[in-house]
């Protein structure tokens, strides 16, 4: 018998010691608490409760679940009384005036309102999907069931860029201090509410030191520096592994769904779970000059450090992408505009055996038209 307390007296006293370990190597353990799944419409109504800004990733670019999503929260009557912007990051600043115009409901002309998401910063076709036009003419459509003073009003938050055909080659630098800029000025000296519409990366709150001459700070970051409060949510589409290799029942959950991620599986994990190694990279400064690093592995910590919660999609093999529109690629501007971007982009020097991306995206228009290959409108 006293030989049992013995062993039992051991064991209790090297518990504490083992728990010290477990907690030194994996700090999440013991804290977290399972996510939950709310209905997306309403965790953003309820973020517009206590913030004036909510960022909400887009996922992957072109993903139609997402797009679905968006219009869904736009026409929900709740949503109309409380926002008042909708910054997007597929269109051209430059365009504004015009985009007003036509989301009040002003007649524009259909080949000069498309420049304003087709001639951006990105030389590529990522937003000549249809789903981008879509929004545009969505909130236009909401808008004129509303009075003048509740209508949604559309932010475009490219850099403006002027194009310049006889030169593609000009920069197209951008950065996100013209949308944050655009934010404080039209939303937050306004007292308005808005939504932001943009890529994720856009939404970190630490990331690695520019290098010398780069802009610093992301959106989110830089509106946060300034006194803003934002709400930030990830749109899950299929970077990393499945979420519920983190907590196994997001399987069962109603798609979409919306959780907040603070000592969560979802928000003790760590960043690169969200963007794996192999990514991106980027250039940072090293001891003898610029490096290239693994850009998720650079951002580091866990997510929770970064985002306040995650939109469930579903698994990535129900995640669907936008292909180039028949009507689009029938224009032969349109396609020669495209054409000369995309070649811009070709590196100086490059083996003229390399893949051309403008003649993928050539090919991928004639395929979208009715040529070999099975693209789809």
């Amino acid at each position: 018998m006293k030989s049992s307390i013995a062993i039992l007296y051991k064991a209790l006293s090297i518990l504490p010691a083992a728990l010290l370990v477990l907690l030194f190597v994996f700090p999440s353990v013991g804290f977290a608490q399972a996510a939950k799944p709310l209905d997306p419409v309403d965790g953003i109504l309820d973020a517009f409760k206590t913030h004036d800004v909510v960022a909400l990733g887009e996922g992957g670019h072109g993903n139609e679940q997402g797009a679905a999503f968006r219009a869904k929260l736009y026409r929900d009557p709740r949503f109309q009384a409380v926002v008042n912007d909708i910054v997007v990051e597929s269109g051209n600043g430059r365009y504004q005036a015009m985009m007003d115009r036509y989301i009040s409901g002003e007649t524009v002309p259909e080949k000069e309102l498309r420049m304003a998401w087709l001639e951006t910063t990105q030389p590529n076709d990522v937003w000549d999907r249809d789903i981008y036009a879509d929004m545009f003419r969505t909130i236009r459509e909401i808008n004129q069931k509303l009075p003048k003073e509740k209508q949604l009003r559309v932010l475009l938050g490219d850099t403006p860029y002027p194009s310049d055909p006889a030169n593609p080659r000009a920069s197209t630098r951008r950065s996100d201090t013209f949308p944050a800029e655009l934010i404080e000025r039209e939303v937050i000296a306004k007292k308005r509410k808005a939504l932001i519409v943009y890529g994720e990366m856009h939404f970190l709150r630490r990331v690695p030191p520019p290098m010398p001459g780069q802009p610093a700070g992301t959106i989110v970051g830089l509106l946060e520096t300034a006194g803003v409060k934002v709400f930030s949510i990830w749109t899950f589409t299929g970077f990393g592994t499945e979420l519920p290799t983190l907590q196994t029942d997001i399987a069962t959950w109603k798609k979409p769904s919306l959780t907040l991620i603070k000592d969560t599986p979802l928000g003790t994990a760590p960043f690169t779970f969200y963007y794996p190694k192999g990514s991106g990279m980027t250039r940072r400064p090293g001891p003898n000059g610029p490096i290239v690093v693994d850009l998720g592995e650079a951002i580091g910590g866990v997510m929770q450090e970064q985002f306040d919660a995650v939109l469930y999609l579903g698994p990535k093999s129900e995640i669907t992408y936008a292909g180039l529109p028949k009507s689009l690629c029938a224009d032969p501007e349109y396609v020669e505009m495209r054409a000369a971007r995309l070649s811009a982009m070709r590196r100086p020097g490059a083996p003229t055996t390399d893949p051309s991306p403008a003649d993928d995206f050539r090919r991928a228009c004639k395929e979208a038209v009715g040529g070999p290959g099975t693209a789809k409108e």
